[in-house]
């Protein structure tokens, strides 16, 4: 019995044994079960993720796609813009043109023709008397477009083009630059300084007439020429149009300081010339109001002598005669 006792104890406790050794291993294979799963929790999560980064990089391609048609519309229209430019004619005998750069000095019943270069739509101009409020101006649709002076109650008249775009009819429309006219009621009205016909006025006569300047030089550095030829037509000391006919006609070396003005063609003028020595000094002194000159000499038309002709410091005002084959610059002007 006692043996069987025993026995049966050991037994019992085998069973024992056996019984935490099989939930020993029943709590292993659960917990690597629970491990499996949570990996599976896991790739699932990395795949959640991988799903967002793609979803995001999605839509940071979307943003990109939309940040770049802005930007290629933006381009679009600073490119559309940068080329809606004016160009402006006057036609009061002779025909000019030229940028929009000043507030022009316009005649009541001058034909203004205006000019948009680069608009890529359809063109409505439009007008105003203060730059502010604008209208559309009936018919005009197209360009070239000529428009008749008329008086404006604040003097001023402004214009522009309206632009609709091709590709895009309903969206804002561009603007060109804007076009400025002075408007005075006859020529006796223009002051010095006024931006008239290719230039500045830098001399009036008061009875409509006067002188006009390019804010350029022609010339830095040329000779008068043919030294050693007297030229009597061109001794003048206040009409350098007749010398610059003089000069040209007798003397046949190119270039020189009237030849120069002769063939200039410059905001739609041909009717240029090389001042006489008056006209040079009222040119000095208004040198700042018409601006761009340097320090140095200055033809002007008006013959010395055979080997000698007119100059003038505009560093400090002196006029003195220097040799035809030396060279200085040259501002041709024009008059009205």
């Amino acid at each position: 019995m006692k043996n069987l006792t025993t026995f049966t104890k050991k037994t019992n406790w085998l069973k024992t044994f056996n019984f935490f050794e099989h939930k020993t291993v029943n709590n292993k294979q659960l917990s690597d079960y629970r491990m499996f799963m949570s990996d599976n929790r896991m790739t699932m999560n990395d795949n959640r993720m991988t799903m967002n980064d793609n979803r995001m990089t999605m839509n940071d391609n979307r943003m990109f796609m939309k940040n770049k048609l802005i930007l290629n519309l933006n381009n679009m229209k600073n490119n559309l813009l940068t080329t809606l430019l004016f160009t402006f004619a006057i036609l009061s005998g002779v025909e000019t043109c030229f940028s929009q750069t000043q507030l022009y000095t316009v005649i009541v019943g001058d034909n203004a023709i205006l000019n948009v270069t680069g608009a890529n739509g359809t063109i409505q101009w439009q007008e105003s008397t203060d730059s502010l409020a604008w209208t559309d101006i009936a018919g005009a649709t197209t360009t070239p477009y000529t428009i008749i002076t008329t008086t404006s109650v604040t003097g001023k008249r402004f214009f522009r083009a309206k632009i609709t775009d091709a590709l895009c009819p309903n969206a804002t429309p561009f603007y060109s630059s804007v076009i400025r006219h002075k408007i005075l009621a006859n020529a006796t009205l223009i002051v010095i300084g006024d931006w008239y016909q290719g230039g500045i006025v830098f001399y009036t006569d008061g009875t409509g007439h006067g002188l006009i300047a390019p804010q350029t030089d022609q010339s830095t550095g040329v000779q008068w020429g043919c030294y050693g030829t007297s030229i009597p037509g061109a001794a003048s000391l206040t009409d350098g149009a007749a010398n610059t006919i003089a000069i040209v006609a007798a003397c046949t070396t190119t270039p020189i300081a009237a030849s120069i003005c002769d063939t200039l063609t410059l905001n739609c003028y041909t009717d240029w010339f090389l001042p006489a020595k008056d006209q040079l000094n009222q040119l000095y002194l208004q040198k700042t109001l018409v601006g761009g000159f340097s320090g140095h000499g200055y033809w002007c038309s008006s013959e010395y002598n055979a080997g000698f002709a007119w100059k003038q410091s505009f560093g400090y005002g002196d006029q003195y005669n220097g040799s035809k084959s030396n060279s200085n610059y040259v501002r041709c002007v024009r008059s009205f």
